[in-house]
């Protein structure tokens, strides 16, 4: 406004890192309804299984976008209207789509309940083992 002429408004401008992935939660969030919908219309449980593993991605997602902007001390009126609509999306939307049809859901993880709680005790046990080496690191030891 130096030079009397009015600046264009636009809110691309006042996009922050932390707001890239709060789109990367909001895709995720949309990638799961999408994915439980074409799931419900065909059966085909990869399908499911797709929409289960972006779950936990929009979560770290999540995360990630707050971390990013306490750390970078940065943020945005946009990206505080984009991050409620993500976490709408994410956590509102898609869990209630998966609730069409729960029974068939809970009857296709139940026939791979085994291979799912060996993936978890297994990834459990090298999170807490890689803990234990950083603060065996941390301490000297």
């Amino acid at each position: 406004m130096t030079d009397g002429k009015p600046r264009h408004f636009s809110m691309i401008r006042g996009f922050v890192a932390a707001d890239f992935l709060t789109l990367g939660n909001g895709f995720a969030g949309t990638g799961i309804i999408l994915a439980l919908m074409q799931w419900i219309a065909t059966s085909d449980e990869r399908l499911l299984w797709t929409a289960f593993a972006l779950f936990p991605s929009a979560l770290v997602l999540d995360f990630a976008d707050g971390r990013v902007a306490r750390w970078r001390h940065k943020k945005s009126g946009l990206g505080k209207d984009l991050d409620s609509l993500a976490d709408v999306i994410s956590f509102g939307v898609a869990p209630a789509a998966l609730a069409f049809r729960p029974r068939t859901a809970l009857a296709v993880v139940g026939r791979h309940r085994a291979a799912l709680l060996r993936r978890l005790r297994h990834l459990a046990a090298r999170a807490l083992q890689r803990h234990r080496r950083r603060a065996r690191r941390r301490h000297g030891r």
